[in-house]
């Protein structure tokens, strides 16, 4: 039990570096790949770590890898239902890809952890009065 535990101690180290690097960093393409070498490292100690899924599926985005991102959002999910970060990226991205109901709806799951999320609540109602012009 005390390798398990020291595997997800030692994974959200790797997590907490690559967050710190990525917030010090100019948000490049070299930024974004050295920042998810650090991501995977955290994934190979423990890869039912949310977090770690939720930050990679974030760089990927960052990458223009919707599909990967989305694919990583989604595993996050799976492991952490009320996770609300990753609920919010997925909302950003899929309203990226052009998939407004779906982004609606995660935008609506957010909300439905956190009611008080200013910008999910101001995302929503953009994106609302976007759909409602396109009908």
């Amino acid at each position: 039990m005390a390798m398990k535990e020291n595997r997800m101690i030692l994974s959200d180290k790797w997590i907490s570096k690559a967050e710190s690097h990525w917030d010090k960093s100019k948000k490049s393409r070299s930024s974004a790949r050295e920042t998810m070498n650090l991501i995977e490292k955290a994934i190979n100690l423990n890869p039912l770590n949310p977090r770690a899924w939720a930050d990679k599926g974030f760089i990927l985005k960052q990458l223009g890898d919707f599909h990967g991102a989305l694919m990583c959002l989604d595993r996050a999910l799976a492991l952490k239902q009320d996770f609300i970060g990753p609920w919010y990226n997925k909302a950003v991205l899929l309203g990226l890809m052009g998939k407004f109901k779906d982004a609606l709806a995660c935008y609506n799951e957010v909300l439905r952890y956190d009611p008080g999320h200013e910008q999910a609540i101001r995302d929503r109602s953009a994106l609302q009065q976007m759909m409602g012009k396109l009908k």
